[in-house]
C-alpha cells in the first residue's frame, strides 16, 4: 500500500508535477519544510524556473497541490487497512507501519500544518479517514464502542506526540511500547521477527480483562461541562502584558502573536507594532532577532524547568504523579503547540526543548519506578506518557476538556495501573492518584 512518491531520479526524462512532488518529499526528509523553495525544487530537479511555473502558477499553487498529492497517497494507504476484516489483523497491520511515518518527511508535513492551512486541512482529513477505519475495529477488540474511540483518540495522540517530538523514538522501542500498552488494556500482544524485523502479533481481544477491576468504569463526565479548563502549561507567562517595556514584555507580546497566528508571527516588527514601540527599542534589549529567539528560548527553557522541580521537590511518588498529571486535563495549547513546531525548523528552540524534554521524561521515568518498582518498565511507559501529553496540547487531534479527562483518568488505571479519579476542587478538575496495582 503505497505512503509516498518513489524518490525523483536525478536523470528523468521529464519533469512532470509529479517529479516536484517527489523532490518536495526528498526535501522534506531531508531539511523539513522550511527547505521546500522554488529554488531547491529547481535545483534538486535540475531544471529552470521556468519549468515550475510551468507545471505551477506560484508557490501557494504548488503548495495546495503537494498538499492534495500527500493526501492522495495517505488515503490510499489507509483505505487499504479497511479491506483487512479481522480487526485483530487490521490493528496489527496499522501499528507495525506506524514507525514508518513517525519521522522524516511525515513528521515535518505535521509541522507544516502548523502553520499553512491547505495541509493543516489535509492532515484533518487523514485523521478523520483513520478514525472512520481503525476506532470502530480498536472498539470490536475492547468490547466496547465507546471505549474503543477513546483509545483510539487516545493511541493517536500517543502517535503525533511522538512525531512531534524532537528526539524520535527507536521503531522497535516504539514496538515494544505498543506492545506494552496492548497488554495493560488486556489485548493479547507478542513480539515476533519477521525477516529480521521487529513487529507485534495481536492474539486476542480485552473484553475479560474489562471487566477485571469494577472500579474502571466511565466517569461522570458532566460536572466538567460547566468547569473552564485550567490554563495551558506551555505558557510560561501571565497573561496580562507588564507595563513597562522591558524584556519580559516582548516575550509576552512574542508569546501571544504564537497563539493567535503561530511561530511565522513572530517577528521583530509584529512585536514592535503590538507594544507600541520603535525597532530602536527591540535593539535596545536584544540587538537582533537571532539574538531574541535565542533569549526568549533561554526564558521558557528556565521557567519550565522550575515548573518541573516543583513537582520533583514532592516527596510522595503518589502526589507527584497526580499532579504532573494536571497537565493532561484543560485541551489543547495552541502557543506550546506553535513552540514545539518552531522547534523543529529553528535549533535554538528545538535544542530547549530537547533539554526540556529530557527533563521531563527522567522525571517521569523516577516517579513510575518509585511506584513499580520497575525502572526499565517505568522508563517505557514514561516515554509514551509524554508522547500522550505532547498529542493532547495539540490542535489536531482537537481533543476537549472532558474528553482529556477521562484519557488521563484511564491512562492512570490501565497504563500506569494506578488508583485514579477525578474530583472537583473550587471548580477545578483535579485527577486524584492513591497507590497502584499489583503490576
Amino acid at each position: 500500500m503505497p505512503a509516498r512518491p518513489a524518490p525523483a531520479p536525478q536523470s528523468a526524462p521529464t519533469r512532470d508535477r509529479d517529479a516536484y512532488f517527489a523532490a518536495a518529499y526528498e526535501l522534506l526528509l531531508a531539511r523539513g519544510c522550511e527547505a521546500v523553495t522554488v529554488a531547491a525544487l529547481c535545483a534538486r530537479l535540475g531544471v529552470t524556473k521556468g519549468s515550475f511555473y510551468h507545471h505551477f502558477a506560484d508557490m501557494p499553487d504548488f503548495v495546495a497541490a503537494f498538499a492534495e498529492r500527500w493526501q492522495e497517497w495517505m488515503t490510499t494507504r489507509v483505505q487499504g487497512y479497511a479491506t483487512i476484516a479481522d480487526p485483530l489483523l487490521r490493528m496489527e497491520h496499522l501499528q507495525n507501519d506506524l514507525p514508518e511515518i513517525l519521522v522524516g518527511a511525515d513528521q515535518a508535513i505535521r509541522v507544516w500544518g502548523r502553520t499553512d492551512p491547505v495541509f493543516a486541512v489535509a492532515l484533518e482529513n487523514v485523521q478523520r479517514l483513520v478514525e472512520e477505519i481503525a476506532f470502530p475495529a480498536i472498539g470490536q477488540i475492547l468490547g466496547d464502542r465507546e471505549l474503543g474511540v477513546l483509545w483510539g483518540r487516545m493511541s493517536y495522540c500517543v502517535f503525533v506526540g511522538l512525531q512531534l517530538r524532537m528526539e524520535p523514538i527507536d521503531p522497535e522501542r516504539f514496538l515494544m511500547a505498543a506492545c506494552e500498552a496492548n497488554r495493560r488494556i488486556g489485548i493479547g500482544c507478542e513480539l515476533v521477527r519477521v525477516d529480521g524485523r521487529l513487529r507485534t502479533k495481536l492474539t486476542h481481544g480485552a473484553a475479560a480483562e474489562l471487566a477485571a477491576h469494577p472500579e474502571w468504569r466511565k466517569p461522570d463526565l458532566s460536572c466538567l461541562l460547566t468547569v473552564q479548563p485550567t490554563r495551558p502549561s506551555g505558557d510560561p507567562t501571565p497573561p496580562q502584558r507588564p507595563g513597562p517595556r522591558d524584556r519580559e514584555a516582548y516575550f509576552t507580546a512574542a508569546w501571544e502573536l504564537l497563539v493567535q497566528r503561530g511561530f511565522d508571527a513572530v517577528t521583530l516588527v509584529a512585536m514592535c507594532d503590538r507594544l507600541s514601540v520603535t525597532k530602536g527599542s527591540f535593539q535596545h534589549h536584544f540587538g537582533s532577532m537571532p539574538q531574541f529567539i535565542a533569549a526568549l528560548a533561554e526564558h521558557w527553557e528556565r521557567n519550565s524547568n522550575v515548573r518541573l522541580g516543583g513537582y520533583r521537590a514532592q516527596a510522595d511518588p503518589m502526589v507527584r504523579l497526580s499532579r504532573m498529571h494536571q497537565q493532561f486535563l484543560g485541551g489543547p495549547d495552541s502557543a506550546g503547540s506553535a513552540w514545539r513546531a518552531w522547534g523543529h525548523v529553528e535549533s535554538v528552540v528545538g535544542q530547549a526543548l530537547i533539554r526540556v524534554d529530557r527533563n521531563h521524561l527522567d522525571l517521569l521515568s523516577n516517579t513510575l519506578a518509585e511506584v513499580s518498582g520497575d525502572p526499565d518498565l517505568a522508563e517505557l511507559l514514561a516515554e509514551i506518557t509524554l508522547a500522550l501529553l505532547i498529542g493532547l496540547k495539540q490542535p489536531r487531534p482537537d481533543v476537549g476538556p472532558g474528553e482529556a479527562a477521562w484519557m488521563a483518568l484511564e491512562w492512570a488505571r490501565r497504563i500506569l495501573r494506578v488508583h485514579a479519579e477525578l474530583h472537583l476542587d473550587r471548580g477545578r478538575v483535579v485527577l486524584v492518584v492513591r497507590d497502584n496495582y499489583r503490576l
